[in-house]
């Protein structure tokens, strides 16, 4: 609604960073940003949270975690209260593995913090060590199954084989689609051809890519981004649904291609990526190979 203030216009905490990968979290950050989600948390590293009022001065802290001695973030140190009055989480990017057996996830440790992400009732998007975090618990699946709220993953193919060995093998759309229907899951599955996959068995895939933008922090960019458009789905409407993850994935794809053509190869950046986001303006390919300006209304 227009009259909506700042808290209904979508609020997302980002749970993201270590010691070891610092910059993920920024990146989740920058792509969050541009979700234009109304209210913004953070709960990072220790290191980042302290500076993060000159980068970002508008998001809150929630939390600066410390990391263990392999610099992966202690999610241990994360109180079930931060994630109170949120619309949506975005967990992962960033985190490390961590040097805790897989059974201290479910009896002790930071079995808490996975507890009450499993009954939070808004969106909850899983990349990166947050799904390899996951895919070490014994009892993932079923975790994933009772999930309160809905639920995206995003995974790349080496994330999607730890979590779904059995489906691997799979061509992108069948895997997807039968990964989306086991978990009860959306399932955004990256490539060159990414593939998104509904649970009533609904797909969508990128009909075209920007290799030249492929490069490390793209996903975290695309996290970000992608938690803080459901942030706002779930406070319009109380829903998260797998096509709007599909499209924010076609606008992160079409803002690589935008950052391509406006800045050139070398100068694709995420950061580059995210500030096309931003922009919401953004130059595609026609089927002739010239290309198209167009501002992505929503």
């Amino acid at each position: 609604p227009i009259s909506a203030g700042k808290y209904a216009r979508g609020r997302l905490l980002v749970l993201a960073g270590s010691d070891a990968y610092r910059g993920a979290a920024e990146l989740c950050l920058q792509g969050a940003n541009a979700s234009g989600c109304g209210s913004l948390r953070a709960a990072l590293p220790a290191a980042v949270a302290a500076e993060l009022w000159q980068r970002h001065p508008h998001v809150v802290v929630s939390a600066a975690l410390p990391s263990d001695a392999d610099g992966a973030l202690q999610l241990a140190a994360l109180t079930p209260a931060c994630l109170e009055r949120l619309d949506a989480v975005v967990l992962g990017p960033g985190l490390g593995l961590g040097s805790q057996p897989a059974e201290a996830a479910t009896a002790g440790g930071d079995g808490a913090i996975w507890q009450a992400l499993q009954q939070l009732p808004g969106l909850l998007l899983l990349d990166a060590d947050g799904l390899n975090r996951l895919a070490a618990r014994p009892d993932a699946l079923p975790w994933l199954q009772g999930r309160r709220g809905p639920t995206w993953l995003t995974p790349h193919r080496g994330e999607f084989a730890r979590l779904f060995p059995e489906l691997a093998a799979l061509p992108a759309l069948e895997a997807a689609r039968q990964a989306a229907g086991r978990s009860g899951c959306s399932v955004l599955l990256k490539g060159a051809r990414t593939v998104v996959a509904a649970v009533d068995g609904r797909l969508w895939q990128l009909g075209c890519g920007t290799p030249q933008a492929a490069r490390a922090g793209l996903g975290d960019v695309l996290a970000g981004f992608a938690a803080g458009r459901g942030a706002v789905a779930m406070a319009a409407t109380g829903q998260a649904d797998a096509s709007q993850l599909a499209a924010a994935a076609l606008e992160h794809s079409a803002a690589a291609h935008t950052a391509v053509h406006t800045r050139g190869a070398g100068q694709a950046t995420p950061g580059a990526v995210a500030a096309a986001l931003q922009l919401h303006t953004f130059s595609g390919p026609n089927s002739n190979g010239s290309t198209t300006n167009a501002t992505l209304a929503y």
